[in-house]
């Protein structure tokens, strides 16, 4: 079930400010004081901004020290984050009755193996796993410029 905020994150960014009733001024003023890899990573995982995604993976890559494509497959994750087989619902109606999705274990997301990762990266899975520790340091960085846009945003805004 999508909530209010991921119906106004799916929506145009222009739209944001009277969707959450505050004037896109202040708005706009909010988010600009967002960390500029956070302001990126919105328009690119909220927005699907295309023109967004390279200057965000040189970004990530040189902020965590890793390998661009490490980046990328990074935001490819992010973007793509529900479970194949449920579609992010985390369960399935199986004959009358509502189970949890054995895919996911009833999380809803798509859980990337190391064969998957190598595969997309055109890397052996050897080369993939010793890269981990990079790659986790990558996907960490990404999620909390996400969460620091987000904590900017409840900062800034005027309160009702």
């Amino acid at each position: 079930m999508k909530s209010k905020l991921d119906d106004i994150l799916s929506s145009d960014l222009r739209d944001w400010p009277s969707e959450l009733g505050y004037s896109a001024i202040d708005f706009l003023r909010a988010f600009s004081l967002a960390p500029k890899i956070g302001t990126l990573t919105w328009r690119v995982l909220y927005q699907l901004e295309e023109q967004w995604k390279e200057p965000l993976i040189r970004a990530l890559a040189e902020e965590a020290n890793v390998r661009r494509e490490l980046a990328e497959l990074a935001i490819h994750e992010a973007l793509s984050p529900e479970c194949r087989r449920c579609r992010g619902a985390k369960n399935l109606k199986i004959g009358d009755k509502l189970q949890d999705c054995s895919t996911c274990a009833g999380t809803g997301l798509h859980r990337f193996s190391d064969s998957y990762r190598a595969k997309y990266l055109k890397w052996s899975v050897k080369y993939t796993r010793h890269q981990s520790s990079s790659f986790k340091r990558v996907r960490d960085l990404l999620s909390e410029y996400d969460r620091a846009v987000l904590k900017t945003l409840k900062k800034q805004l005027p309160k009702d």
